[in-house]
């Protein structure tokens, strides 16, 4: 089917959307293998209970329909990754009810939303929270949110909110745990899709949630409980967004799953592209979360996050929020205001970027009030660095793209910290449905600087062949010092860090970075000798530098080592007081603008003081 649909796109170059017209047993989901620990998907199978769906579960696979709208995959593991660069949605279930969306789409395809209904409660009250404050700036009317943000709402009060009104809310936000056929309310008993029925009028209503299996559509027939999400909202010429696996989410922070679907509310007032619509949005809030993330972080977990949400509807439904903005999704470009210097010798291009940081502190607390860590974030931003079981950092990312040129690396030239010492971190937890908060949180004592890395490049090839770069920052590192028991340590806040960031020519296929294969540093005196040895497949190396500190400062400097491709070892020379001692690492580039970096296990490596020099003379004696 995919091949069919791609030798249709030479002849449709305008094309922004894709319709899937019935059910797995007509058009597959595409089957992924999961890799997930926590909350694998063959862990759902006996509840699905088809066979066709239940057998893929149980060989531990996820559902997703990106597959069909992401004609350029990216490699990931063994496998590819799919990230969509069209709306894509999908039409179930019966004739009867695909007809009926297609015909309340010709009679209204403009939304024009005035009202919504919010949940939360647990985990999800943040994210709750995230969209109530974003859709109030679009102009949406929030309905009785302080009656279902919270942990007291039970079905009783879901039912009377949503079933006895003559027309639904247009749109409707439900931030709740759920199955393929039920969800559940704060406090039981749970409210099934067969609710959904026509003595409210939902036509034209876009549903969207965060719930594990919201989105998995069981074809009629193959389970005891027919009637999911998909087809009750289908049927009622409604739209939803839902999961096809578990979805995902922190303790403590709008994070994976929250985080992508806080990144389509916030998606669907944005009209920088263009009017906006339902499908587009959520592509635009797949790539957005994608396109933040650090270099090497990106996970099974996110993977999931984003191939399983899944529309079910048209994607050409148009959304129209009273207040929309034009500014893009991406933020200013950092390369809008700096001069771009050409590498003599030459198509290799090198942009030097300054960033200045200042933070906000947040404190998180047990639901005794016991404080369970500190977090940072940058002032008035909520943008963190999460990764489950590792300590939050703040996070940054600014737009490099360059038009007809492709970002390789980011090389750091510079930056000034300050150091929290007995600093107990916020150590973030992965949610789901079968997982929940941790009695105790977990300890994080290694005693190495995390993250390692403070600036990466994130890029992906958009449909229309340009390349979507962004600088991911990290201003922010954690080291353990309590020992194995205990998570406390010292923590870095970087005020200022400086890159630059390398660019070449479409045409260059070098991606690979240089090797570096040993560091190290000779002390004489009050002059320190640094040595690199490093390799590169083009037999030559654009630059080598170290960026050294001398303790205890905490500002880092720049040495410039010069490169003999002789002995494929770079020297430098820098002076430095006898008795300071240092830390220092390595950083190479390669002629295509590809950055490689050493450091010792994760830390700077070390030389401690000169040893003084002495002079022995002879003794002469008189006699």
């Amino acid at each position: 089917i995919k091949s069919v649909v791609y030798s249709l796109l030479p002849a449709y170059p305008n094309l922004e959307y894709i319709v899937l017209v019935g059910d797995d047993r007509i058009i597959p989901h595409r089957r992924i293998r999961d890799d997930a620990l926590v909350a694998n998907e063959r862990n759902y199978a006996a509840i699905a209970a088809s066979t066709e769906i239940s057998g893929s579960l149980d060989l531990r696979y996820f559902l997703t329909d990106d597959y069909y709208a992401a004609p350029i995959p990216f490699p990931f593991k063994d496998r590819e990754f799919y990230l969509p660069q069209y709306g894509i949605g999908r039409l179930v279930e019966n004739p009867a009810e695909i007809l009926g969306v297609v015909d309340s789409f010709l009679s209204q395809p403009v939304l024009e939303p005035k009202n919504a209904l919010v949940t939360g409660y647990d985990f999800l009250l943040d994210q709750a929270a995230v969209i109530t404050n974003t859709m109030l700036l679009q102009g949406i009317d929030i309905e009785n949110s302080e009656s279902f943000i919270n942990n007291g709402w039970t079905a009783a009060d879901f039912r009377n909110e949503l079933f006895t009104r003559a027309v639904a809310p247009d749109l409707i936000s439900l931030n709740s745990h759920f199955e393929h056929y039920r969800f559940f309310p704060f406090a039981p008993p749970d409210v099934f899709a067969t609710e959904i029925v026509s003595a409210t009028d939902y036509e034209g209503t876009v549903v969207f949630t965060v719930g594990c299996h919201s989105g998995l559509n069981i074809p009629d027939g193959a389970a005891t409980n027919d009637w999911d999400w998909a087809q009750a909202f289908s049927a009622q010429q409604a739209s939803l967004f839902g999961n096809t696996g578990y979805g995902y989410g922190d303790s403590d922070l709008v994070a994976y799953s929250e985080a992508l679907v806080a990144n389509y509310v916030n998606a669907m007032g944005n009209w920088s592209e263009g009017p906006q619509t339902v499908g587009q949005a959520m592509r635009m809030a797949k790539q957005q979360y994608y396109n933040q993330l650090a270099g090497g972080s990106f996970s099974n977990y996110d993977e999931k996050v984003l191939e399983e949400m899944t529309l079910y509807g048209l994607p050409m439904l148009r959304v129209n929020m009273p207040v929309t903005t034009t500014t893009s999704l991406w933020g200013k470009s950092a390369m809008a205001d700096v001069p771009v210097q050409r590498v003599e010798g030459g198509s290799l291009t090198a942009t030097s970027l300054n960033f200045n940081f200042a933070f906000d502190q947040h404190t998180i607390l047990d639901s005794s009030n016991n404080l369970l860590g500190n977090y940072y974030t940058l002032v008035g931003k909520d943008d963190v660095y999460v990764a489950g079981g590792k300590p939050i950092q703040p996070l940054s990312s600014a737009s490099v793209s360059q038009s007809g040129n492709i970002a390789h690396g980011a090389l750091m030239v510079g930056g000034s910290f300050t150091e929290i010492p007995n600093f107990n971190p916020a150590i973030s937890q992965l949610i789901t449905e079968e997982v929940g908060i941790l009695p105790e949180e977990p300890l994080f004592p290694l005693d190495y600087w995390y993250p390692v890395a403070l600036g990466s490049i994130n890029r992906y090839l958009s449909i229309d062949g340009e390349s979507v770069e962004r600088l991911v920052m990290i201003p922010g590192q954690f080291s353990g010092t309590g020992g194995v028991n205990q998570t406390i340590g010292t923590q870095r806040l970087y005020n200022n860090l400086q890159f630059e960031v390398y660019h070449t020519p479409f045409e260059s296929e070098d991606f690979i970075a240089p090797s570096i294969w040993n560091v190290w540093a000779e002390r004489v005196a009050n002059q320190v000798t640094f040595h690199v040895q490093v390799t590169d497949d083009s037999g030559a190396m654009h630059r080598v530098v170290m960026l050294y500190r001398e303790l205890p400062s905490t500002t880092w400097k720049l040495a410039e080592l010069t490169y003999d491709p002789q002995t494929q070892v770079a020297t430098g020379l820098v002076s430095v007081p006898m008795n300071t001692e240092i830390e220092y690492f390595a950083q190479a580039v390669d002629p295509s603008g590809n950055v490689s970096v050493a450091l010792s296990y994760g830390v700077p490596y070390f030389a401690s003081k000169a040893s003084p020099a002495f002079i022995y003379l002879p003794v002469a004696i008189k006699p």
